[in-house]
This record gives structure tokens, sequence and C-alpha cells, in this order.
């Protein structure tokens, strides 16, 4: 049996207690007591619950093809015990409430279907924002292609100068080591076309003195600019035509990673239920949508791979380099065109 159909299993524990004491609550207002003199048919009725949800496969959500098949598990399972629990109660002639078994499996009923459904929409997102539509899975190949023949990284091995290490310093302290050795492979950092910012507005781009640089690196992720694509433009249009933008994003799955790690099991995943209907539902919603970017101003938003290479190529850029770096997405992209 697999790990995750456990995990399932006893999450599924806690959702039927939980949901008994609801139905405790509402009907004697007094759950303690009641919970007191329902003990031994509470085990009898959580048992049979398991055991249906395995029967039915309630918890192998791995393998289902669409929501739906999901919904259609858990009521098919929850009737059953319904219907196992009344029958037995009535045939013989127990005192047990049978308004508590149908409050207890309605209440678990929509929890299990919420929670089940949150686990497979983003699942279904963690896969799917990581695909690239037609257009840009042949713009990737085309520019995988490219990678290391027609773009020569830049030779290390010209000497540095007090500037040099200074400025790798600044970067190094910024973001790190690691992301440093992947910028100097493709910007000439001592050239004078060469523009380091740490910027999240379009403002203190357009602003710097010189016309064109052959060479733009900023050091914030792309995640906490407001208007994206405006700043792509505006990337675009201080570059010359050849020139390199190196930048970062964080995405969606390594945001997730981020935010299972910080907390403790559990309110992990919480925190993480809650994020996702900030960050994921509430921008898609109509009614939604206006408040969510008044909330965040349109900064830290959740951004995918695949959503950011389109965004490029659709504002002149063509990929020379990618790279995972220190759990940030790092890439390289040359300007082939105006927007």
């Amino acid at each position: 049996m697999k790990r995750r159909t456990l995990l399932f299993a006893f999450v599924d524990v806690f959702i039927v207690f939980f949901a008994f004491l609801i139905a405790a609550y509402f009907k004697t207002g007094k759950e303690k007591a009641i919970f007191n003199y329902y003990w031994m048919p509470f085990l009898i009725f959580e048992s049979t619950w398991i055991i249906s949800s395995f029967l039915f496969k309630k918890y192998k959500l791995q393998k289902l093809k669409n929501k739906s098949n999901n919904l259609f598990n858990i009521i098919k399972s929850n009737l059953f015990v319904l219907f196992t629990i009344t029958f037995v109660i009535f045939f013989a002639s127990l005192s047990y409430s049978r308004l508590m078994i149908v409050i207890t499996v309605v209440i678990a009923t929509v929890i299990e279907g919420a929670i089940s459904y949150f686990y497979l929409l983003d699942k279904e997102m963690s896969s799917g924002m990581e695909q690239v539509g037609e257009w840009e899975i042949r713009q990737e190949k085309k520019d995988k292609n490219k990678i290391g023949k027609e773009f020569p990284v830049i030779d290390d091995t010209t000497p540095k100068g007090k500037f040099y290490e200074k400025l790798k310093k600044l970067i190094v302290d910024e973001i790190g080591s690691n992301p440093f050795k992947f910028i100097r492979k493709y910007a000439r950092l001592t050239t004078d076309d060469a523009l380091v910012i740490s910027t999240t507005t379009k403002f203190n781009l357009t602003n710097q003195p010189k016309a064109n640089y052959k060479y733009i690196i900023n050091l914030k992720r792309i995640n906490d600019i407001q208007y994206i694509n405006k700043f792509f433009e505006a990337v675009n249009a201080k570059l010359e035509m050849g020139g390199i933008y190196i930048n970062n994003v964080e995405t969606y799955t390594d945001r997730k990673k981020r935010l299972l790690k910080k907390y403790p099991p559990i309110l992990n995943w919480i925190y993480y239920f809650f994020d996702f209907l900030v960050k994921r539902v509430m921008p898609k919603l109509v009614f939604t949508k206006k408040f969510y970017f008044l909330l965040t101003g349109g900064r830290n938003r959740v951004m995918s791979r695949a959503e950011t290479l389109g965004r490029l190529y659709s504002c002149g850029f063509e990929l020379i380099d990618e790279k995972f770096i220190d759990q940030q997405f790092y890439f390289a992209a040359r300007k082939i065109d105006i927007p």
C-alpha cells in the first residue's frame, strides 16, 4: 500500500471525527457528553467508513482521470456507509440517533470533496503550468538548438580589476555565488554596455542615462514586477539588437516546495491551501480578480517557467540558456525583435 494512500486515510480519520463533533454540537450543544455516550458506535462507524473508502478506491486520487470521478467515488462510498449504518440501527432497534449519522456523513462528504478537489486541482495546475503552447514549443526547440552554437560564452580568463571584484561582491551578496556564475557566463560585467540593476519598476530601467545597452541584468525576481510585459518591453527598448537580458523567477513548483518546507507538517498544507486560494484561484475569478490586485498590487505573483518563456517570446526575445539555481529559474534571453 502506497504511503500517500495511507496519508489520505489518516487525514480522513480526522475529517470524520471533526464532522462528528460538529454533528453532536448541532444536535445537543454538548458534544463532549454525547461523545462519551457514542464513542463505541463512533469507532464502529469510523472503521466502516475507512473500509468503505478503500473498497470504493476513494484514496487513489492519483489514478483518477478527472475531478468528477473523484466526487463520484466519495459520494458512492459515503452513501454506502450511511445506508449500512442506518440499516443496522433500524433492524437492530438501537437507540442511536440517525440524524447524527446523516449530519456527520454530509459534513464529512463536503470536507472530503473540498480537500480532494483542491489536491487534484493543484496537481493539475502543477503539471499544466509547466507546459508551453505549441508555438512556444517550436520556439523553445529552435532556441535550444542555438545554445552553445551561435552564442559564445564570455571568456572568464580575462584580467579582473577592482571594479569587477566590487560588482561581484554586490551581486553575490544580493543573489548568491551560484547565480553569479550563470550571469558572468553570458554578460561582460566590466564594460560600459552592461547594466546591472535590482528593480521591480519600469521607471528605474527607462530612466538610465544610456540609450542602449548590450547586457541588462536584473537581480530582482520577476514575480514582484507589477506589469511584467511592460517591464520586458522596457528591457527590449533599452537593449541593442542581439543584446542579452538575464533575470530570474520563482516558479509555481518551487514556491510550493518552499512553503511546504517552511512550516511543520499539517500546518504547511493548511497554509499552502489558503496561499493557493489567494494566489491561484482569486486572480482567475471575475468577482475576486480586482480585489486580488488591490490586495497584492500584482506583486509576489505565482509564475511558471512556461508563462515566463511565453512572455519573453511575445516581447521580442529568444532563449539563450536557462537553469534552476537555488530554487529560482534563471534565464538568459537575446533580443531578436521589437514587441
